[in-house]
Formats: structure tokens, sequence, C-alpha cells
């Protein structure tokens, strides 16, 4: 079959959707949408003569594309996908899903609703780094896992959480199977936040947020208690993931988010040995991961959904449980106790507070 995309959005994140969606047999960028003809006009440059549209309805009508990849801020998620689903289009869009669980569960209902798949830019959930830790943590070939360490990507904590934190926190379920409850302490300038710390239009889009630093400790489903870290002016080469068992350590971090491995619990002298990258072989890497494109697998997992296959680990279903601990972190903050998953209240944490303060 063949594939007409739409590309909405098109600064930095949407020009490289236009290359992976290229790279693929079979499917066509065919149109673009920007509210700014600066960014149009750059992207028009990788994708050529297509239609080009300063609305996402116009396109939606006009342009005859069976997917549509979103490439805005957050904020612009949810109208977007909710309106593509109306029309029968189908939807990747890049994470984070949404602003909240109500916005993830409207597209979610929408998608549902239309039979059109859904699918979020986490392209961990597609990363055969990813697979082969998961394989080897199974094996018990870091002994027993003790621990499990998050740290974040340099952003103040607030405009973290939204921007890289569904990453992060997706990882962990990755791994280690649902988030079952979670705990957080959020400051800023050395104190606990309040609601008039609450910033009602985060950075780039990105909602409600609130907080400098943040510690959080979460329990997943089949692994150890897990703490992550949002710092202000870390290196950027923290992100990632550390695995801490009874006779080693795995590591997935940046810069190259390759897969790292420690062969002692804990760090000491040279002779205990020093990190090593693994390997992956052609079989447990056949897509070339990530010299082709980091989203290869997870648009071709989505186009077998479109032509009658299962839905994919990459699905939006999937996608709003880390905004659902998001939401958590928030909640378990405010209140100072541990919170558990699943939430039955869709609304935003951060907006109740600033609403039963009087802020609203």
């Amino acid at each position: 079959m063949s594939y007409r995309v739409g590309i909405i959005g098109c600064g930095g994140l949407g020009k490289a959707h236009i290359r992976w969606w290229n790279l693929l047999d079979g499917c066509r960028v065919t149109a673009l949408c920007d509210t700014s003809a600066e960014a149009m006009e750059s992207a028009g440059e990788l994708a050529g003569e297509v239609a080009r549209y300063e609305s996402f309805e116009r396109l939606l009508d006009e342009a005859e594309v069976d997917i549509v990849s979103i490439a805005t801020w957050p904020n612009m998620h949810a109208a977007p996908t909710i309106a593509a689903a109306r029309r029968g289009i189908h939807v990747y869009c890049e994470k984070p899903m949404a602003l909240d669980l109500e916005e993830c569960d409207a597209m979610i209902a929408e998608c549902d609703k239309a039979g059109v798949a859904l699918m979020i830019g986490h392209n961990r959930r597609n990363d055969p780094r990813y697979d082969k830790a998961r394989q080897l943590i199974g094996e018990g070939f870091i002994g027993e896992v003790r621990a499990v360490r998050g740290s974040n990507k340099g952003y103040e904590a607030g405009y973290g959480l939204m921007n890289m934190g569904s990453h992060l926190l997706d990882a962990m379920r990755i791994l280690f199977g649902d988030v079952e409850w979670v705990w957080a302490h959020l400051r800023t300038d050395g104190r606990p936040v309040t609601a008039e710390d609450i910033e009602p239009d985060g950075h780039r889009g990105t909602g409600y947020t609130v907080g400098q630093t943040a510690t959080v400790h979460l329990q997943c489903r089949d692994g150890p208690a897990g703490r992550a870290e949002w710092v202000p002016d870390f290196e950027q080469t923290l992100f990632g993931l550390e695995i801490i068992g009874s006779q080693g350590r795995l590591a997935l971090k940046n810069p190259s988010t390759d897969l790292y491995h420690f062969p002692a619990p804990v760090y000491g002298p040279t002779e205990w040995g020093a990190w090593s990258r693994i390997e992956l072989t052609p079989e447990e890497d056949p897509y070339g991961y990530p010299h082709t494109s980091p989203a290869t697998r997870m648009l071709l997992e989505m186009l077998a959904q479109i032509e009658g296959g299962p839905e994919p680990p990459a699905c939006g279903r999937e996608a709003m449980k880390a905004i659902e601990i998001i939401m958590a972190i928030h909640e378990a903050n405010r209140h100072g106790c541990k919170v558990s998953l699943p939430l039955a209240d869709r609304r935003h944490p951060l907006k109740v507070w600033r609403e039963e303060a009087g802020l609203e």
C-alpha cells in the first residue's frame, strides 16, 4: 500500500518527520502545515514541491492525506489529533502525548471511535537496545536488580518533566512494567513549591509546570523501587537510566544512549573492571538503529496496525501512562504522600491546586 503523509509543525522535529517518512517505501510527505511561513519554507526545501497550509484544519480538509505527523509543541497535540481522527486520518504525534489526562483520554477515545491508529513518539519502545537490556535483566546478567536510577537532561524540573520526562518515565515502564505508586518532592529556590510558583503557560507549550528540582520515587510492577531526579544545569550526558544489580550494572544514557555494562554492583578499584558497550547482532538490530532513523521500526509497526495488525507498543494507550505518572508526581508532591496509579481524577493537579488557591 502507499500512504500520503501531512506534516503539522515544520520546525526541527517537523524536518525530522519528513526524513523519517520519506525513508519508508510506499510513504511520501505530500503536505506541510505551520503558522510560520519561514519554517514552512525551510521544511519545503527538504520535502520538495508539496502542498502548504497555514492551518491544520485546511490541511486535513484539502490535502487528502492518509496520515498526519504532528511535530508541534505539546499544547498543540490534542486538537489536531482529534480533528484528524474525526476525518478518518491516522495520527503519529510527538511526545509528550498531551498536557494532561483529559486531553489524552479524548485523543484515545476519538481515535478508537474512528478506528484510526494513534502512535506517540516514544521511540525507546522500539529501540533494540532496550529489548536487549530487558533480555539481559531477565536472564540475570547483572544478578538480582536492586535499584533503578533515572537522571534528567539538565532542564528545570517543571519544564523537564513535560519535555523529556515522558521518555525517562516510559523507559522505566519498558524495563519493569506499569508504575504502581509515586512519591515526589519538588523545590524552587531551595524551598518546597507552592501554588504561587505554578506557571500556567510553561516553556515551549508545556502547559502547567512548577519546580526547579525534583526527586521522584516510584514502584514498578516487575522491579525494585526506582528513583528519578531533575536537577537544572546537570550535564545532558547524564540523561537516561542506570540499573544496579547484585552482580553488576547496565546503563542506557546519552550521548549515544548505547547499552553499557559495568561488571560490579559498586564503583571501585580499576581491577574491578570498566564500562563496556554491549554490541547488538544484526538479528537483534535488523533496522540499523539509530543510523537509519530512530523512528523506522515504530513507523513500520504503525503501518502494520493500519493494515490490520495489532496495536503497537508506542500506541496512545501506552503513552498516556507516562503522562499519568507526571500527573501523579504533582499530586504526590502537593499532598506529601504516595499516590497510587491509575488516577481516578483526570484533571491536571497543578490547575486544581491553583483553582483551590484562588489563582485561576
